[in-house]
Formats: C-alpha cells, sequence, structure tokens
C-alpha cells in the first residue's frame, strides 16, 4: 500500500467551510452523512483531515447542507490566498527597467525584417 498522501491547505480550507455550516446549522455528522451519502466513517476521516475531499464528495456535502460545490472552492481558494497573502512580509520588489539602463521598446516598433 502507498504513503498517505499529505492533505493540502485547500482541503482544509473547505473543511473548514464545512464544519462552520454544520455548526451553523446545529447539524451532527451522522445526519450529514445521511444527507450526502457519505459513508460515517469516511465523513469523519474527511473531516478530520485524514483523507483528502474527493471532487464529488465535496458536491454531495455542499448539496446535504444547502451549498453550491463551486462556491465553496471559490470561498476556500479565496481564504487560501488571502492567508498566503498575509503570510509575506517582503513583496517582490518592482524593477525599473530604465534604472537597469534597460530600454523597453514596444512589439510594434520594433523592427523583425
Amino acid at each position: 500500500m502507498g504513503t498517505k498522501a499529505e492533505i493540502g491547505t485547500l482541503n482544509r480550507s473547505v473543511v473548514d467551510i464545512f464544519l462552520r455550516e454544520m455548526n451553523r446549522q446545529g447539524l451532527s455528522f451522522r445526519a450529514l452523512a445521511e444527507r450526502s451519502g457519505v459513508p460515517l466513517t469516511r465523513l469523519h476521516a474527511k473531516m478530520r483531515c485524514e483523507r483528502a475531499l474527493l471532487v464529488e464528495e465535496i458536491n454531495s456535502i455542499a448539496d446535504a447542507l444547502g451549498l453550491v460545490g463551486w462556491q465553496v472552492m471559490r470561498e476556500a481558494e479565496t481564504a487560501v490566498a488571502a492567508k498566503r497573502s498575509d503570510s509575506v512580509s517582503d513583496p517582490i520588489p518592482t524593477i525599473d527597467p530604465e534604472a537597469m539602463g534597460l530600454a523597453a521598446t514596444r512589439r510594434d516598433e520594433t523592427n523583425y525584417d
């Protein structure tokens, strides 16, 4: 058997959204498993980030929570991107070509003959 794949930040962000919505609705794992069709033991493993969510599971769980799968993914991606930008302390500096003595040439001014 292969080794377990590490669960990424996007997967964790999706799980956070699902857990937040479950909490808001007062929904148990058992009820979510019944609504989504994802077996309870698998659902527990997914929500503890022991196993990665499959696309079909994201859609099934989102639907069971009254959410839309692609919107959950977009929200999760936005959250991950925001965390990344918050963790960057030194942004990449902008390079000024003129200050470096490099002349910028527009494509329409270049002679390709």
